[in-house]
């Protein structure tokens, strides 16, 4: 099993939410989402269709600013039933930060060839805590979680708790000559992998 093809949906600039219901959402093995400047008016539809991705088997892999308790993070059923690993939290930058200490074998999928990640000179992440019933699987070296995973419904999610574009797209974010795109693929295969559908 591995990623063979990508598809970039960019809700409300090349495609209208008409154009993704949970049955277009339910043939990819796999969704990952995140925000830059909050998901507006798809912030309730999106956490609704969501859940519902994970009542019927799905793998969903939720970044920052996903996770933005201010209003523009995802909302919806995934947050209000606790669908998410991670609980939303106040966002969080400033400081450069790195992977600090892991909580899972060093051969588990979601740290398969993890060995060094530098969030960059603003490290941006949200604060967050666990969701009940979710395993941790890094932080970062402040102690935040960076790596969490539960199982909900059918399906499983993934958060990683770090902004997905690299130093190439702006050098205020994570290095890209660490291992931010290999977890991007390990949590992607490993929801995909966990799910039971």
């Amino acid at each position: 099993m591995g990623i063979t093809r990508i598809e970039l949906v960019r809700l409300g600039h090349s495609e209208s939410w008409d154009d993704f219901p949970v049955e277009r959402m339910l043939s990819y093995d796999a969704i990952l989402t995140w925000c830059d400047s909050g998901y507006s008016t798809y912030a309730k539809p999106l956490g609704d269709s969501l859940a519902t991705v994970m009542d019927r088997g799905g793998a969903v892999v939720i970044t920052t600013f996903a996770t933005n308790a201010k209003g523009n993070g995802l909302q919806g059923r995934f947050i209000e039933e606790g669908y998410s690993a991670m609980k939303l939290g106040k966002q969080i930058d400033g400081t450069n930060l790195r992977l600090g200490k892991t909580h899972l074998d060093p051969t588990h999928p979601l740290l398969f060839k993890v060995e060094r990640f530098e969030g960059g000179g603003d490290s941006f992440r949200s604060n967050v805590k666990l969701q009940e019933g979710a395993v941790l699987a890094a932080e970062w070296d402040d102690g935040i979680p960076l790596i969490a995973y539960k199982q909900c419904g059918a399906g499983c999610n993934v958060m990683l708790n770090y902004f997905p574009p690299d130093s190439t797209a702006d050098n205020r974010c994570w290095d890209s000559d660490t291992d931010g795109w290999q977890m991007l693929v390990n949590a992607l295969l490993f929801a995909m992998s966990s799910r039971t559908r």
